[in-house]
């Protein structure tokens, strides 16, 4: 868990450091480099493979299909409250990092 929450802070870090690295180019190409890079870090980084794969097993277990909802109760507390944590960290460290970039 604690690893989950450092990966968090490091992603925060890469992506607010792309985002002022690349404001002097132009709107094009800060987006063609901003879309990869945001799905990869906040895949990789926030969410975390291991609880993608954890997540397609309950799937698979319950019977699910990749678009069917989970909503037992305990799918709260096990899954969507760590992932929301972890995205507020992210979101927290990549505006530190973007408004220290700045400052400096």
């Amino acid at each position: 868990m604690r690893a989950t929450w450092i990966t968090s802070v490091a992603a925060g870090v890469v992506f607010g450091s792309v985002m002022h690295f690349t404001e002097r180019l132009g709107e094009e190409a800060r987006v063609a480099i901003f879309i990869p890079i945001f799905f990869a870090v906040f895949i990789v980084g926030v969410i975390g493979v291991a609880q993608i794969r954890d997540i397609r097993a309950e799937r698979k277990r319950r019977g699910l299909g990749i678009f069917d909802i989970m909503v037992d109760p305990d799918d709260f507390s096990c899954i969507y409250l760590p992932r929301f944590g972890r995205m507020l960290v992210w979101f927290i460290s990549t505006v530190v990092t973007a408004v220290s970039f700045r400052a400096f």
